[in-house]
């Protein structure tokens, strides 16, 4: 991403036009790589997760972000040898507007509601989210909602639906499905973003029913555990299963609510944790019925709590032969899978930009 900016500069009516000419010239550039970022072609900071780093010579300094509940960078501190110095304190009104911003420093640290960097140029101050530059002046998008079709009975232009105080919105398009077909393979689903994912993934996390020797079997049925993991349990899960290699499709034709309350329903019907395993005893983990490798597992889970939704990614047809010997006819289906790589193979073929589903691994 390239940024340019015309300097701002104030001036009397009657100069204009000797600094007309010079304005044009000066020039303000800022260049993102990843999570290094360039002004006027010089390394200016280096983002990290709490906060960001500058660099003078060789010598780093080091910024830290204090968060409230939604992720708005409320107090920025700087690591001064063994002490914190305040560097800027930021104070928001509902929808993003900055009031009472503290320090010499506000100006140069940019990321505010939400974490989002707060774009000054020419003074429009909106908020850079990505795909869109939300106004917290008229607590309003530019364009239309892209999942506008999942959120029918609002308007596409506005923020959070009109609920700043109780919704984030960190970039959309947050349902996802997950499929990796190392071993016996695994299907998940995930709702939310950043600091808001949820992930739920169930499977056989208390083990495997025992043979009569006592030993376990990889394709042995068991208790059936659904995880609910959030926050940096819930990153940390997928960043595991990413190193194994898993492919991710965005579902964007049902609103999270309604997966997520379907799922916390499944997960909220039980309070028995594993006994067992990585997640003995953890409130993460319940086990909520018996697993079964051919009927109940985490693909058909998942198949299941998109078409109970009301999602149409799993819709298909197949061909079935009519009365008439000889003769086919084409009817409809939803589709309930139950191997992982038959879920995958599936939706990467009805994936495609900007579609019901799409693939983003």
């Amino acid at each position: 991403m390239h940024k340019t900016a015309i300097a701002n500069i104030s001036v009397p009516m009657r100069q204009i036009k000797e600094l007309a000419a010079s304005q044009v010239s000066q020039t303000h550039t800022v260049d993102y790589c990843g999570n290094v970022i360039y002004e006027n072609g010089s390394l200016s900071k280096v983002l990290t997760e709490e906060g960001y780093a500058t660099l003078d010579g060789t010598t780093p300094t080091f910024y830290y972000y204090l968060k409230d509940h939604q992720g708005n960078n409320r107090i920025v501190v700087r690591l001064n040898g063994t002490s914190w110095n305040t560097e800027q304190v930021n104070h928001y009104y509902p929808f993003g507007g900055v009031f009472e911003v503290n320090t010499e420093t506000s100006g140069k640290q940019p990321y505010k509601y939400n974490g989002k960097e707060l774009d000054r140029m020419h003074g429009l101050d909106w908020y850079d989210y990505g795909a869109r530059m939300m106004d917290a002046a008229l607590g309003r998008w530019h364009v239309v909602d892209p999942l506008a079709e999942k959120y029918y009975s609002i308007s596409p232009y506005v923020y959070c639906g009109n609920n700043p105080v109780r919704y984030t919105d960190p970039g959309g398009d947050s349902i996802r499905v997950y499929t990796e077909t190392q071993a016996t393979g695994h299907t998940w689903i995930s709702v939310g973003e950043g600091e808001d994912l949820v992930v739920y993934s169930y499977g056989r996390y208390n083990g495997t029913n025992k043979g009569p020797d006592g030993s376990s079997n990889s394709l042995a049925d068991g208790p059936g555990v659904l995880l609910k993991l959030t926050g940096e349990e819930a990153k940390a899960y997928n960043e595991k299963k990413a190193t194994n290699g898993m492919s991710v499709f965005v579902v964007t034709d049902v609103a999270d609510e309604v997966i997520a309350t379907a799922m916390d329903e499944k997960f909220n019907s039980s309070t028995v944790m594993p006994n067992t395993g990585e997640y003995q005893d953890s409130p993460s983990a319940h086990v909520i019925d018996k697993y079964s490798l051919t009927s109940n597992n985490c693909t058909t889970i998942v198949s299941d709590v998109l078409n109970n939704s009301g999602s149409k990614v799993l819709n298909g047809t197949m061909y079935q032969q009519t009365s008439s010997f000889g003769t086919w006819t084409t009817v409809p289906v939803q589709h309930r899978f139950v191997v992982p790589a038959s879920m995958q193979n599936y939706l990467i073929k009805t994936s495609k930009p900007g579609g019901t589903v799409y693939r983003t691994r």
